[in-house]
């Protein structure tokens, strides 16, 4: 958004309860025939800086690289990370560990990550705390660099770090090398539970540790005592210390992942069964991270919900979200009542550097949570970009670089490419499309399991000196950061429609030509993403040709919301493609019929967002968050007003 004090750019990006990131995208209106609403000013942060209202949730300064299977503590004002795998996601090499040990002042939006003094890098290893000193326990290394034969090597260390004198102290090993284990410690004792023993080549053989370990750091010349464990062996699980007791959390074990939890007293030296973990997604139990603190226990994986154990221990509550998911995190206290959470790797992203702390206040009232910041940068467009979300990476192409509805020349039109990398609250400047243009579609679409293309599709444009819809299609490679025009188009030119992927395939839906007649496309546009010529579905059209619309995904169907139709009146109704079937349904339609809409799918349900709705036959800013509930097919209004979010910025998931 144009800071009209200040002749740099800003763009806000706000993050909320639905784990939404909504970026400034203005759609022109002119094709509409009303004038866009104008701007108010923005006061501009700097990164990575986070502001919400409510301090319910914070952002904090992001881990200096991307992290998963780490250690980490809070100690004093400090929290401090150790190590960890911050290479290719299934790679396997010592040069794939984190080679560093750091802290940082957490709650001073100030300080940086501070360097201290390292030990033997390692990941699926433990951290933890006595208050005093901090502990280092186990941890996988490997004896090969990554490309060489895999040469595993679990690790027996048990050292102390001294936060006074920047030091290590070695102290008794564990009886056996361990790694994928959790540690936590209870009084004046360290517990350590599950994991393995893997070394050499393969991990078919290695060795589970049934067993647990406790060491008394009251009595260090007793060295580790070993411990009878839950009676099944586990890895990847999380450990706590919760009301006297030690709390085993999920993990995966030799016939797939386990949501049984384990409680172990130490008085009476037996194990009892805690109430299992919720079955809240494909990976529930696997790599979550508990801590108690408050009187309460928590808990989080894969699915970004945080659980809290009820009062009498025996079901588990929903005490908040994060707002970004992730598992092989670690949720550590930072009051009686923060929380903070930080790395880890989600189904989508990948690894994650992202630091974020919530309040998890027990017993009072829930509501909606949203932080927001804004980037500074040198871009010029205003409005009409082309933007798609790849992983936590937003990219933007092109777009005009006017406020007037009605701007379309060869100066207004830019060729500028931004990517912002929303885990570091940062962007950087692409090599420029090859072509300047607006209002087409941008798609990512992986063709293998470790190469993605990003195609920018249609649009509008210049063709030598006339303004027209285009039928170009550009390939961008985030690796090499190149473009290639691809050596086939659109049958059709093709402007202001939808594109997504399916099936390994890219489809183009809806749209219209640049003209006087500004006809509506009725077809849908099937295409490879290879040389294969894109190609009309045949015998399906659109039963309500639309431009300016909502499009999303959901179960192996396509959604139209709203738009304009041939009467440039606002469509209500809603059509369903299913991309097997190659049939079409109509759906309920939403509350407030909208033009420009941002439609997305998040879990099992749509969201439809922004846009402009018709009032008194005039163009006014839609402010609602709609959902949708495909077994219901009804709407609900989820919130009248979403604060600081304009209408023409634009939503994703």
């Amino acid at each position: 958004m144009t800071d009209s004090g200040n002749a740099v750019s800003t763009y806000r990006i706000s993050v909320g309860i639905l784990a939404l990131v909504l970026f400034l995208a203005a759609s022109p209106l002119a094709q509409a025939g009303k004038p866009l609403q104008k701007k108010s000013k923005q006061e501009t942060n700097s990164a990575p800086q986070a502001d919400t209202d409510s301090k319910r949730a914070v952002l904090h300064q992001p881990l200096p690289e991307p992290l998963t299977s780490f250690g980490a503590a809070v100690l004093g004002d400090y929290l401090y990370v150790f190590s960890g795998h911050d290479g290719d996601a299934h790679g396997e090499g010592s040069d794939l560990l984190a080679d560093h040990f750091r802290r940082i002042k957490v709650d001073d939006p100030q300080a940086h990550w501070e360097e201290l003094a390292k030990h033997h890098p390692a990941q699926s290893t433990a951290l933890v705390t006595d208050g005093k000193y901090l502990y280092r326990i186990g941890g996988l290394s490997f004896l090969n660099s990554s490309g060489e034969e895999t040469n595993f090597n679990s690790t027996q260390f048990f050292s102390r770090y001294d936060v006074d004198t920047d030091a290590w102290t070695e102290l008794a090993p564990l009886p056996e090398p361990r790694s994928s284990l959790d540690a936590a410690v209870l009084g004046r004792s360290i517990y350590v539970a599950g994991g393995w023993n893997l070394q050499g080549e393969s991990s078919r053989d290695a060795p589970w540790h049934a067993d647990i370990l406790r060491f008394d750091l009251d009595q260090p010349e007793a060295g580790w005592q070993t411990i009878k464990g839950p009676g099944y062996n586990t890895r990847a699980l999380s450990l706590a210390a919760f009301d006297g007791k030690i709390y085993l959390l999920g993990g995966i074990q030799e016939r797939g992942i386990s949501r049984k939890v384990s409680v172990y007293d130490p008085q009476t030296d037996n194990w009892s069964a805690g109430p299992e973990l919720k079955a809240d997604s494909s990976t529930a139990g696997f790599a979550t991270s508990s801590f108690a603190t408050g009187g309460h226990l928590y808990y989080t994986g894969g699915s970004g919900i945080v659980y809290r154990l009820n009062a009498d221990k025996s079901d588990w509550e929903v005490a908040d979200r994060l707002l970004f998911p992730r598992m092989f995190l670690r949720l550590l206290p930072l009051s009686e009542q923060r929380l903070i959470a930080l790395g880890g790797t989600s189904m989508n992203a990948g690894r994650i550097g992202i630091v974020e702390s919530l309040r998890v206040d027990a017993g009072k009232d829930k509501y909606p949570k949203q932080v927001s910041w804004s980037v500074k940068f040198d871009g010029q467009a205003k409005q009409s970009q082309l933007l798609v979300l790849n992983g936590l990476k937003l990219y933007a192409f092109g777009g005009n670089n006017s406020r007037s509805p009605h701007n379309f020349t060869k100066e207004t039109l830019v060729d500028e490419a931004f990517v912002f990398d929303i885990a570091r609250q940062t962007f950087e400047k692409l090599p420029a499309l090859p072509q300047a243009l607006q209002s087409g579609s941008a798609v990512s679409l992986s063709q293998t399991s470790e190469h993605e293309s990003i195609f920018v599709i249609g649009g509008m444009g210049f063709e030598e000196n006339e303004f027209a819809a285009l039928k170009s299609i550009y390939r961008y490679e985030p690796e090499s950061r190149s473009w290639s025009k691809s050596p086939v188009q659109l049958p059709r030119p093709r402007a202001m429609f939808q594109a997504a992927t399916c099936e390994n395939a890219i489809w183009s839906f809806g749209g219209s030509i640049v003209g006087k007649d500004r006809e509506l496309l009725k077809t849908i546009v099937h295409w490879w993403g290879d040389d294969s010529r894109p190609a009309p579905l045949p015998d399906v059209s659109l039963p309500t040709p639309r431009r300016s619309f909502g499009g999303a995904v959901l179960n192996d169907q396509y959604y139209l919301v709203g738009g304009l139709t041939k009467s440039s009146g606002i469509a209500e109704t809603v059509d369903v493609f299913h991309f097997k079937e190659r049939t079409w349904k109509t759906a309920a339609a939403p509350h407030t019929p909208r033009v420009f809409p941002s439609l997305v799918a998040a879990g099992d349900k749509l969201y439809l967002s922004g846009g402009f709705t018709n009032v008194d036959g005039h163009f006014s800013p839609a402010k609602s968050l709609e959902m949708y509930d495909p077994q219901s097919d009804e709407w609900t209004v989820v919130a009248a007003e979403l604060a600081g979010v304009d209408p023409s910025m634009t939503m994703f998931a």
